[in-house]
């Protein structure tokens, strides 16, 4: 029996983008983040569209805390809704949720959620470094690189 305890964080952000669902849904895929995530790259493991869908598996290693490992468990294009889960095997389990709201005036919201588990002591570190501020940095860069390309059709380069 281990003395570890996991520890474990949820954090949510939101963007809003001057865009249908039906236009950005198709874009948080890891085929099409080619096209407006500055430095994206992924190896597709299993696809029988060759794009996100339900049992998805790709890889990356985007978040240079070595390769990470993509589950799509959840993919409901119909509702603008999806889920991953993804394992970084040193270290942490991230469930990683999306889903668009419309609302008034052709805004819609897209929410990221995630709750990241820790797998081990590094993982545990890696969570008590997760701050407020570092999440915000985090996906804001996300969450700006996506609203950039909707609205304007061109990547958003960022200085990495």
């Amino acid at each position: 029996m281990s003395n570890f305890h996991a520890k474990r964080v949820t954090k949510e952000y939101i963007e809003r983008i001057a865009a249908p669902p039906s236009t950005i849904f198709p874009l948080i895929c890891p085929v099409r983040e080619y096209d407006w995530l500055d430095g994206w790259s992924c190896n597709m493991i299993y696809s029988d569209s060759g794009v996100m869908e339900d049992n998805c598996v790709f890889t990356t290693d985007y978040l240079r805390d070595g390769r990470e490992i993509w589950i799509t468990t959840r993919y409901e294009a119909d509702k603008f809704e999806k889920e991953s889960i993804l394992i970084n095997p040193d270290s942490r389990i991230i469930r990683f949720k999306v889903f668009l709201q419309e609302g008034d005036d052709n805004v819609t919201e897209v929410h990221w959620i995630l709750t990241i588990t820790a797998l081990n002591e590094k993982g545990n570190a890696l969570i008590d470094q997760y701050t407020d501020e570092v999440h915000l940095m985090s996906m804001g860069s996300l969450g700006k690189s996506l609203k950039h390309f909707c609205e304007t059709g061109t990547m958003l380069k960022h200085n990495l």
